[in-house]
């Protein structure tokens, strides 16, 4: 069972960053995305928000960067075509309302398929393809912006809040992985298994949160030029790193030595990458 520190914080925290989507057409119980009652909604999957994540490589591929979906209860029994708008200034207003700063994908980093995709009959989803290298986008947070300017359904509406999408092309760098966690701590003592997940170019997050155990965030903030790692976190702040935590790209190994103030605890963690 996942424990947390400062439960309650964190629970406000969790509460405040928590939006409600609201239709219309699902306020009014016209329609609905498990059932719907003479009629449909065309939506994009994952919205507001997805998230491709890709391995690092320097050669195209092809993936569906968003997927538009009938959401229906009953069989689809037409041929609809949807016509997609690439547009990119929802991206600002997603980073203003979630204090991310996700940058539009350069334009010649890759090349979009047909705009106007189509669901066939008896079929309820269709991916928009995407042709590009990893390599282009590692640098940096990068995302595309999609929204559904029309349809041709002759039983469906173009969902108002679904309909849009801000879909990130996330690059895993080198330091994504899973990890053998080996912890001496204020909290106790213990090895385990934990996932460090790519945030930024040069930062990975626990999954679970905090030495694997809490569900408090934990990253690591990693200098690509000396190797140096410093330990990041949202709660028990202020947080000291240690000089000496690095991360040793032969042995793939982090070494962490830090403390936390709020209160005064003190962490040593060995991270041994797992093949």
């Amino acid at each position: 069972m996942k424990h947390s520190l400062s439960i309650l914080l964190l629970a406000v925290m969790g509460f405040s960053l928590t939006s409600c989507l609201k239709d219309e057409d699902f306020e009014d119980h016209i329609y609905g995305l498990t059932g719907a009652s003479g009629g449909e909604l065309i939506t994009l999957v994952g919205a507001p928000f997805s998230a491709t994540r890709l391995d690092y490589f320097e050669h195209d591929t092809t993936f569906s960067v968003v997927t538009v979906k009938i959401a229906s209860d009953h069989a689809n029994n037409e041929d609809v075509s949807v016509k997609l708008v690439l547009d990119n200034s929802l991206i600002d207003d997603y980073n203003d309302e979630n204090e991310t700063n996700y940058l539009p994908a350069p334009a010649g980093s890759y090349t979009l398929g047909n705009m106007e995709v189509t669901i066939p009959a008896g079929q309820k989803e269709v991916g928009l393809p995407i042709t590009l290298s990893p390599s282009n986008l590692a640098d940096d947070l990068y995302a595309l912006a999609f929204r559904i300017e029309s349809s041709t359904s002759s039983k469906g509406v173009v969902s108002k809040n679904l309909g849009q999408v801000v879909a990130a092309v996330l690059v895993k760098n080198m330091w994504d992985g899973e990890y053998t966690n080996t912890y001496v701590s204020s909290l106790g003592n213990g090895t385990n298994h934990v996932s460090l997940e790519t945030e930024t170019p040069t930062r990975v997050k626990f999954n679970p949160g905090l030495l694997g155990i809490y569900s408090n965030y934990q990253a690591l903030e990693i200098n690509p030029i000396n190797n140096q790692v410093s330990v990041v976190m949202t709660t028990l702040l202020p947080i000291i790193t240690d000089p000496s935590s690095h991360y040793d790209p032969a042995t793939e190994t982090f070494y962490l030595k830090w403390t936390s103030s709020n209160p005064t605890r003190n962490f040593e963690q060995t991270l041994v990458r797992e093949h």
